[in-house]
């Protein structure tokens, strides 16, 4: 048998599992809520993931550096377009070798992103593939602009091959979490 309950309020005997005063109407016990859901577009596990997301940027592993350089690098492209079109368009630079000129420029673009990665992140892992891929396409660009013919897809199937056993190299030395 349960012991009576009275109301704190009122003093009026409580009847068996109520959450209301049957004399003063006010709330004697606080009912069982149901939990809240997690938040709209959450799973399970997003919140940990989240949270070290957030413990890596307060320990300044994780940075805003990879957007800027990123977003340095897409105006850049956008400016050399420009300025590449606006050569073309004045007859400084053939329409035939215009592509060769934006090429080499992206090249430079590239391999500016990854000294600019190095020098905000410290990342010479990333700067190794920029550089690499930026040298092939400037070497490129620079050679059909001044005429220099080259058996090219030799050349770039072995540097491919080279940055494929780099990164499988580099991935060794990785340490994991």
């Amino acid at each position: 048998m349960s012991e009576q309950k009275f109301c704190k309020y009122c003093g009026a005997p409580l009847p068996e599992g109520s959450t209301y005063c049957p004399k003063c109407g006010k709330a004697v016990a606080e009912a069982a809520r149901p939990p809240p859901p997690p938040p709209r577009g959450e799973c399970f596990g997003e919140r940990a993931e989240k949270e070290e997301k957030g413990e890596k940027h307060e320990k300044g592993e994780k940075g805003r550096g990879g957007d800027m350089v990123g977003a340095i690098f897409g105006g850049g492209v956008l400016v050399w377009l420009g300025i590449t079109f606006w050569l073309a368009q004045s007859g400084t630079v053939s329409w035939t070798n215009w592509w060769a000129y934006f090429l080499a420029g992206i090249g430079a673009l590239l391999i500016i992103q990854g000294v600019l990665r190095v020098a905000m992140r410290g990342s010479t892992y990333e700067f190794s593939g920029l550089f690499i891929g930026g040298a092939i396409l400037l070497i490129i660009g620079l050679a059909f602009v001044y005429g220099t013919t080259i058996r090219w897809y030799y050349i770039l199937i072995l540097l491919g091959i080279l940055v494929i056993v780099m990164a499988i190299f580099g991935m060794k030395r990785t340490p994991r979490p």
